[in-house]
């Protein structure tokens, strides 16, 4: 590819403003600490005053502008450049964007197959969404990592599960259906106010 080659002529702005500076100078000097008496006076001298800001900064906004106007063009001319540079990272960032969706869409599939494999002998216990976690769909997290999280995951409920049945309620149904819902404190509270109620 091309390497931009820019000669840009840095210009000079020659200016009285020396002088100028020294007699804003001079005129603040006049007005330091006035009080106003005469308001007709006052009102002239501010009137002359704003005249005289405003010729010096209408200057300098039309030396800007002619200033600019090189940058502006060159501005414009960059900008025409990389249009069709973008257009074409547009249509790769599109596809790959596409492609990766696509690529997590299948890989959520994967791994709900791998949950439902692991979780088949408690699968009333546990849900898909409960474990599932944003890193799975990494491309650099191996299917054994998925598979060990859902194993740990399995593990603690069947050892919730395992913890209401040592309970020998009465109404180990209701508090397994309780632990559904609300987990295992939810069960044993279903538990406890069964007894507490009897």
């Amino acid at each position: 590819m091309d390497e931009l080659n820019v000669n840009a002529n840095i210009g000079t702005i020659s200016t009285n403003l020396e002088s100028l500076k020294s007699e804003a100078q001079e005129i603040a000097k006049q007005y330091a600490g006035v009080v106003v008496t005469d308001t007709k006076s006052a009102k002239k001298d501010l009137a002359e005053m704003r005249r005289y800001r405003k010729d010096i900064d209408d200057k300098r906004k039309e030396v800007k502008k002619k200033w600019n106007i090189p940058y502006t063009d060159f501005e414009t001319q960059i900008k025409d450049c990389l249009k069709p540079i973008d257009e074409a990272i547009t249509e790769i960032d599109v596809q790959l964007q596409a492609f990766e969706e696509k690529r997590k869409t299948e890989k959520k599939e994967s791994c709900k197959k791998i949950f439902a494999d692991e979780t088949a002998s408690i699968a009333e216990y546990i849900k898909f969404d409960d474990v599932f976690t944003d890193q799975w769909l990494n491309a650099t997290y191996a299917d054994q990592d998925i598979k060990n999280d859902i194993q740990t995951a399995r593990l603690g409920v069947e050892k919730d599960i395992e913890t209401i049945k040592n309970m020998h309620s009465e109404i180990e149904e209701d508090c397994l259906k309780s632990y559904i819902t609300g987990g295992l404190s939810a069960a044993v509270n279903k538990n406890q106010t069964y007894i507490s109620v009897k």
